[in-house]
């Protein structure tokens, strides 16, 4: 039982150490230079990507990614069945 309790508090240790890791980002990103911001919206089969020209690229980018793990997901129990 102890080794239980041991492997919990480290479970739980390494959850906090990055939780606070990414606040101590998010706080050194807000004082850096310029904000920038962009995304992708994707209404059907129609992409409206908005923002700063090196977002728009990752956007589309993801969204790429994101429509062909939607379509293997749609598509993985036909496939198993």
């Amino acid at each position: 039982m102890a080794l239980a309790q041991i492997g919990l508090a480290l479970l739980m240790l390494g959850f906090v150490l990055i939780v606070c890791g990414v606040i101590l980002a998010v706080i050194q990103s807000f004082k850096a230079a310029r904000r920038r911001v962009g995304g992708a919206i994707l209404i059907g089969p129609f992409p409206i990507i908005f923002g700063d020209r090196d977002f728009v690229k990752y956007s589309f980018a993801l969204l790429v990614v994101m429509a062909i793990l939607a379509l293997i997901l749609l598509l993985l129990p036909s496939m198993l069945a």
